[in-house]
């Protein structure tokens, strides 16, 4: 491990701000990982109702498909919803990986 260990608000400002500053500092402290898994860790009741809200019901996909078999203007505007939400994803997915690819 390196000399000066940085403060947890350190990693979370090298999270946020200087993703390569960080790397640089897991590749020299793979103890690092651990803190930073609990420093971003959510608390264990957010996990279940985030868990319960993403869950996908059972049968979803086929009780779309019962319910848009057969009717053109059902099915496309299911297709435009789930293209909506394919944009909206992919937006969120850059703005929260500031644009950066994994």
């Amino acid at each position: 491990m390196s000399a000066a260990m940085p403060s947890d608000d350190m990693l979370l400002q090298w999270l946020d701000h200087a993703p390569a500053r960080l790397e640089e500092y897991l590749d020299a402290n793979p103890d690092g990982y651990d803190r930073l898994d609990r420093l971003t860790a959510l608390p264990a009741g957010i996990v279940e109702r985030l868990s319960d809200a993403l869950t996908v019901p059972d049968g979803l996909a086929l009780r779309i498909n019962a319910a848009v078999s057969g009717n053109p203007e059902r099915r496309d505007a299911v297709r435009t919803l789930f293209d909506g939400l394919r944009s909206t994803w992919a937006v969120g997915g850059l703005l929260w990986n500031d644009g950066e690819d994994d």
